[in-house]
């Protein structure tokens, strides 16, 4: 992105950004270069971060948090820094291009998706008593948050979810099982979306409400981990809900209002994760533009031969007009 575009606080918090991971969290790297340098052991038997991995996000996450840039998107109304989506898009970009990909300690621990995790938007639809028993650890870091929407058979098309929740007295009693659940197996606290109403649902008009659940009660079960292409852990999951009763007082928003509550962290982690590709292909090119002045086929650089000219050109293009 052009930064003469953006406004000069927002750059300033960029750069400031660049030489926190820089002076903080690259020291950090290097004391465990070992732990670190492989999946066999960033990852347990089980696919799960290691214990010794997940401190060391812990402590990132508190660093992060006391530099206030773990907490900077989330909203001014529950102790965030209220930073908006043009800056979103701007410095996840910005500390993607800057970072590149196999950062386990970076992203998104540094900065986390402003829908998954930390002071997610949708906390605001948590009755302000009981979100006030959570903030503070969310904020700090210490704790940390999953957002469960998408199922087997459920992902953009949000109205083919099968979990329910149904009345019981003061709880809600939710059956049902989530995939594809970013920071699910690590989680301490998750927000969970539920059928409520079948006829509203299969209207399309509703009947699906929200609910902030504590990861560690009963009937809340983490079932795996799901390992992507060509490595041996995740950081994404399955959870599966067997009984598990969640108060009332728990609920995120108004009942069989939940997609209207889900779509305020979705559309803000959109933009964030669109702007974090970007960055990495930026990141990319600049591998790619160093290793063509370096690497030589007759006699000279590939970068002089006029095909690996275009190819770079194309890439260049495509990234300036996303």
């Amino acid at each position: 992105m052009n930064s003469t575009l953006i406004p000069e606080e927002i750059v300033q918090i960029g750069e400031s950004l660049i030489r926190f991971v820089d002076q903080e969290i690259v020291p950090i790297e290097e004391d465990n270069k070992a732990l670190l340098a492989s999946d066999r052991t960033i990852f347990d038997e089980q696919g799960r971060f290691t214990p010794e991995v997940e401190a060391l996000k812990r402590r990132v996450r508190t660093k992060s948090a006391e530099a206030g840039f773990y907490t900077m998107f989330g909203p001014e109304e529950i102790g965030g820094g209220g930073l908006g989506p043009l800056a979103a898009v701007y410095i996840n970009g910005v500390l993607s291009a800057h970072c590149g990909p196999g950062r386990t300690l970076v992203h998104p621990v540094v900065v986390p998706s402003p829908f998954t995790n930390g002071l997610s938007p949708v906390l605001t639809s948590l009755d302000p008593q009981v979100r006030g028993l959570y903030l503070p650890a969310l904020a700090s870091g210490e704790k940390t948050l999953c957002f469960g929407l998408s199922e087997p058979d459920a992902g953009s098309d949000v109205f083919s979810i099968k979990t329910r929740a149904v009345r019981d007295g003061d709880d809600w009693v939710i059956t049902g099982t989530k995939q594809w659940i970013t920071n699910g197996p690590y989680a301490d606290y998750a927000m969970i979306f539920a059928i409520t109403d079948p006829d509203l649902f299969a209207q399309r008009k509703g009947g699906i409400t929200g609910f902030f659940v504590d990861t560690g009660w009963t009937g809340f079960d983490v079932v795996s981990t799901i390992p992507i292409m060509g490595q041996l852990g995740a950081e994404i999951g399955i959870l599966a809900f067997d009984g598990l009763r969640v108060p009332d007082s728990h609920r995120l928003g108004e009942v069989h209002q939940g997609l209207k509550v889900a779509l305020r962290g979705v559309n803000n982690g959109r933009l964030g994760l669109s702007a974090t590709c970007i960055g990495l292909a930026r990141w990319a090119l600049v591998q790619a533009l160093e290793y063509a002045k370096v690497r030589k086929t007759f006699g000279q650089p590939i970068g002089e031969h006029q095909a690996v000219q275009i190819l770079l050109a194309e890439s260049a293009s495509d990234i300036y007009s996303a």
